[in-house]
């Protein structure tokens, strides 16, 4: 599980935020359930606070330690500094596997990674050690780390993966089950094979079941979803959906891109849900709110609430622009973004001291006066 995330000197953070999703002993025990970790989390804040910003440091945590190795050598490492700051950016993550904590932090330039650790975090024992290109501390459980050859722009943790050397594959594992919807340049999901999702569903027919009664809950006119397939100009089999509504006890296909821009969305998306659900993963999610009724948001908040929906402890955590989500999830699992002289910074609504939020008072009516932050200047 995800523990802990931070960046310091990265986008629109100068001093850095810390963002966690530990529960404090004051939490409720209808909120925790008895756990100590949040499954959910909510980010809110005024448009461009900061929001995006705050998932992009863990997206990009996990773009480092599983996709860096992809990237052309020559090209800069994709992130931005603090408008014109010369200082190095930091990051870190504090996860846990099982019954192991581990903490990772990296420092990096836009051309260089030029440290980065990886420690069992209640211990504070180190695993490994790099110093620009070079490994200067070896755990003796993990001695074939020695033989990864290092590159200035890639993790440590991605290189040991390329060159197949095993030690690490657990940690690999965690960073590659973080799906998210946002990339270097934000909310994005151009990078979605939406054949392949297609594909996936006709493949596993008991959570195509799922996605299908949530999206007949949600949709007034489906009445069934079936996953069709056709070849490509290059001979290629790729699959897409074909709706079906009823009218007068007949059923009618319409395509995918007759639908709403709710019912695709929630169509593709639920895809990453269920992905993250299915492998105990963290999903990230810009503005998931987008093109969606709000009566049909905490439905889709409950898959990761609900102990039989997720079964293996997978997280969410998501921004949305929709205020009744917050008293849905209460200070404790609501984070808010703020900017002042174009610098953000971030805290979780339980932080913030004194009676001004209660466990049995909404948390919309102080965030809408403005008493609490994370709300737009309007003149």
């Amino acid at each position: 599980m995800l523990l802990e995330f931070g960046a310091r000197n990265f986008f629109s953070f100068k001093e850095g935020f810390d963002f966690s999703l530990e529960l404090n002993g004051n939490c409720p025990e209808n909120i925790s359930k008895g756990k100590k970790v949040a499954n959910i989390m909510c980010l809110k804040g005024a448009n461009a606070s900061g929001k995006t910003n705050t998932l992009r440091a863990m997206a990009f945590i996990k773009y480092l330690c599983t996709e860096s190795y992809n990237n052309d050598p020559k090209m800069d490492i994709p992130f931005e500094k603090f408008f014109d700051s010369t200082e190095n950016t930091d990051l870190f993550c504090r996860f846990a596997i099982g019954d192991k904590i581990y903490l990772y932090e990296v420092s990096l330039s836009k051309n260089e990674i030029l440290s980065e650790e990886l420690s069992f975090d209640d211990t504070e024992k180190f695993i490994f050690k790099r110093q620009n290109d070079t490994l200067t501390y070896v755990a003796d459980d993990f001695k074939e780390l020695e033989q990864v050859r290092i590159r200035s722009k890639v993790s440590v943790i991605n290189s040991a993966r390329q060159g197949e050397f095993n030690s690490l594959n657990d940690i690999f594992t965690f960073f590659e089950n973080v799906i998210t919807n946002v990339t270097e340049y934000g909310l994005s999901n151009f990078h979605l094979d939406q054949s392949l999702i297609c594909e996936n569903y006709r493949n596993k027919q008991d959570r195509f079941a799922k996605v299908k009664e949530l999206l007949f809950n949600a949709d007034t006119g489906i009445v069934d979803v079936r996953i069709a397939r056709s070849l490509s100009p290059k001979g290629d089999i790729q699959f897409y959906p074909v709706f079906y509504h009823e009218y007068n006890e007949k059923k009618y296909p319409v395509p995918i891109w007759y639908e709403s821009s709710g019912t695709r969305k929630l169509f593709y998306d639920l895809a990453l849900y269920y992905m993250a659900l299915d492998n105990g993963g963290v999903l990230l999610l810009d503005e998931f709110d987008i093109n969606l009724h709000p009566d049909i948001l905490p439905m889709l908040i409950n898959l990761f609430d609900s102990a039989e929906e997720n079964p293996h402890n997978a997280q969410m955590i998501f921004s949305t622009h929709d205020t009744a989500i917050m008293d849905h999830l209460g200070k404790y699992r609501t984070y808010l973004v703020n900017k002042k002289n174009n610098e953000s910074y971030g805290y979780r609504l339980d932080e913030i001291p004194g009676d001004i939020l209660r466990n049995d008072r909404p948390v919309s009516t102080p965030y809408r006066n403005g008493k609490i932050g994370g709300v737009p200047k309007i003149v």
